[in-house]
């Protein structure tokens, strides 16, 4: 006997202008199944949750609930309904504790604060974590949301969620930022609400780890519905056609490398900050060296010490054989060496437009007199955006765009700065298979034909594999392996301290 439909999308879309983000979408959600929404960025998958939770009125279509038919005016309306959306990049407020956090729609319902009992919030956010199965992955339900990973304010978020009397739930790539236990333990909290008959319908672009607890599968392209199956009659090849409407293949990034790179751009020697311990390192022209290692192991804050993120306690930082001191990202810009970091929602600028946040790393060449060249600052963004086959005009607003577009918009910013070393942190974090490729295919042109110096920091070991010449692996904050040529069953081992079959013991004596 099926499932009971507990939503049904009905003919669902949504204009702007003349253009269709969404057309005639007919989807059925159905309570205790997981449904995996799969598609390209600009697929359509998120204006199909923002239609169905409220935060967008249809052009088109209606939303069935439970067997009427209802308008949502907004979220919150929504969330009373029983729909929940947890987003990409979780939001927090980010001076709350988790448990705060955990509650705030409830406090924020609360009219008098004498109303609030931290002793009792406390005792039941340590419960509610208890029986998720979170509360080893996460420290103290008293620490303010700033002190998270990124990896930890997912769960967070996710538990706010899990409070309510959720029906439908959306989690919009939940697993980008997470490592394979903390995965793990999220699937887990999956298959828990599926068996309370909530209907899930998670976004991901990691379709291995997805495939491991969807039931059904809907694919999106181009705005409209074009495959709906069971996992087990859609696999993850036909579903990866399907989204492209083309057979997709990264084969091929790597075959214009160097055969040998040029000159040593940038040297770290025995490093140190607050998160990393006795870093050396060395970076040629025309080579990508890739940083590997779990969430939270010291990867990204090496990036923020070459890009002047993070202060250097001790040891040197040599650009093209000059010591230097990057007191400020600004002053590393200048140098010439440029990051794009993990979390867009960091680096974004909301209320502007693609031009904008792609000329914001040059204003150097772009202001004279104390003006702005509109006409250089336009010209670069079109030469960028037609560079990274960029989906928006330049006037479109940042955030109307896919997450995969933003951060197309965020890697042409560093590159118009015409930087010599430039470090690229998670850079298809939560992105589709295709603009995956494009991606790892630009970051290889960037060292092979122009000489960069790249920095790639990534948790997906088969990209690192794929794009880098180079890895080191990075373990609680130092450096244990680097070679060249390792397969990835040697620098996942080396990541969790753990010796492969022909390997010794200690990943330190990995040649």
């Amino acid at each position: 006997m099926p499932a009971p439909v507990a939503l049904r999308a009905e003919g669902l879309g949504k204009r702007y202008g003349t253009m269709w983000a969404l057309h005639d979408v007919t989807l059925e959600l159905h309570a205790g199944t997981v449904l995996g929404l799969l598609g390209e960025n600009g697929a359509g998958k998120s204006t199909f949750i923002n239609l169905v939770s409220g935060a967008q009125p249809p052009s088109e279509g209606r939303i069935v609930l439970d067997g009427n038919a209802v308008e949502l005016n907004d979220p919150r309306e929504a969330s009373r309904l029983g729909i929940v959306v947890v987003h990409q990049e979780p939001k927090l407020a980010n001076e709350a504790s988790i448990a705060e956090n955990i509650y705030l729609p409830e406090l924020s319902e609360q009219r008098a604060l004498s109303l609030i009992q931290p002793q009792r919030l406390v005792q039941r956010a340590a419960k509610h974590l208890e029986e998720l199965g979170l509360a080893d992955d996460l420290p103290a339900v008293t620490t303010p949301a700033y002190r998270l990973s990124a990896a930890q304010r997912q769960l967070v978020t996710i538990a706010r969620a899990m409070v309510s009397d959720v029906k439908i739930l959306f989690l919009d790539e939940p697993n980008s930022s997470l490592t394979p236990k903390d995965t793990a333990t999220l699937w887990g909290l999956v298959r828990q609400m599926r068996d309370r008959g909530v209907a899930v319908v998670v976004v991901s672009h990691r379709l291995v780890e997805l495939y491991e607890v969807i039931d059904t599968v809907a694919v999106l392209r181009d705005g409209r519905l074009v495959g709906e199956a069971s996992a087990a009659e859609l696999p993850i090849s036909q579903a990866v056609n399907l989204m492209a409407g083309r057979e997709v293949s990264q084969s091929g990034v790597r075959s214009r490398r160097r055969e040998q790179a040029g000159e040593v751009v940038l040297r770290l020697d025995h490093v140190y900050t607050r998160a990393v311990k006795d870093i050396t390192l060395a970076i040629r022209s025309g080579e990508v060296l890739g940083l590997a290692g779990l969430v939270g192991a010291g990867r990204t804050e090496i990036g923020r010490a070459i890009a002047g993120g993070d202060p250097v306690l001790a040891g040197t930082i040599t650009l093209d054989g000059r010591v230097e001191v990057f007191r400020s990202p600004q002053q590393a810009l200048a140098a010439g060496v440029a990051m794009t970091g993990e979390e867009r929602r960091l680096a974004v600028f909301p209320s502007h437009d693609v031009v904008f946040n792609t000329a914001a790393s040059s204003w150097g060449t772009l202001v004279r007199f104390g003006l702005v060249n509109r006409a250089r600052q336009s010209a670069l963004a079109r030469k960028w955006i037609d560079r990274l086959a960029l989906k928006g005009a330049p006037d479109t607003p940042i955030m109307s765009l896919s997450g995969g577009n933003q951060q197309k918009a965020l890697i042409s910013r560093s590159l118009a700065a015409r930087p010599r070393v430039v470090v690229f942190d998670e850079p298809t974090h939560g992105i589709d298979v295709a603009t995956k490729a494009e991606i790892a295919r630009l970051i290889r042109s960037l060292a092979d034909d122009e000489g960069l110096a790249v920095v790639l920091i990534s948790s997906e070991v088969e990209e690192l594999v794929q794009i880098a010449d180079r890895v080191a692996v990075v373990r609680d904050g130092r450096i244990v392996i680097e070679s060249e040529g390792a397969d990835g069953l040697s620098l996942v081992a080396a990541a969790l301290g753990e010796p492969t079959p022909d390997s010794p013991a200690d990943p330190k004596d990995l040649p």
